[in-house]
Parts: structure tokens; sequence; C-alpha cells
């Protein structure tokens, strides 16, 4: 088995609506905290600029299977699942 991934930026994950929607409907826990319009308006609101935002696109036989998008702190060198830890 080969995964293949993608490093996106927040636009380019944008651009990828489709393909999200499509595996969050196919989930066993389609929770729609994890929906793009859903982190869209997280992002909105509690961040100033996308530029630390990188989403993570993992691809089996060309097919997607999951999204790690995340929250990447220069200054601090931590990287975290983007969203809050009590509600993601």
């Amino acid at each position: 088995m080969k995964i293949e991934f993608k490093d996106l930026n927040w636009s380019e994950a944008n651009e990828k609506k489709h393909e999200w929607d499509k595996l969050l409907i196919g989930s066993s826990f389609p929770n729609p905290f994890t929906s793009l319009p859903f982190y869209n308006a997280w992002v909105d609101t509690f961040l100033n600029d996308t530029d630390s935002i990188r989403c993570i696109f993992f691809y089996y036989d060309q097919k997607l299977i999951g999204i790690a998008p995340l929250l990447i702190n220069d200054k601090s060198k931590i990287v975290s699942i983007l969203g809050d830890k009590d509600l993601f």
C-alpha cells in the first residue's frame, strides 16, 4: 500500500472543497465541525492570516482518504491541529 500526500496552503485546500465534502460525507462519522465551511468560519474568526495553515491531503490509489489541517507556529516551532482543542 502506497499512500501519497499533497501539502497545500489554505487557499489551495479551499479549491479542493468538492473532495473535502465527498470525504466527509463518506466517512463513518460525518461531523459538521470538520467541514470546510466550519473551518473557514473558525479561521475567519480566530486567525489574522492564513499563512500559518497547511493542509495535508492523503491519497491512496488517487482517492482522498484523509485530511490533516495544521497550524504551524514558526516562532515556537509547534505544529497543532487547526482549531480549538476542546472542539475539534
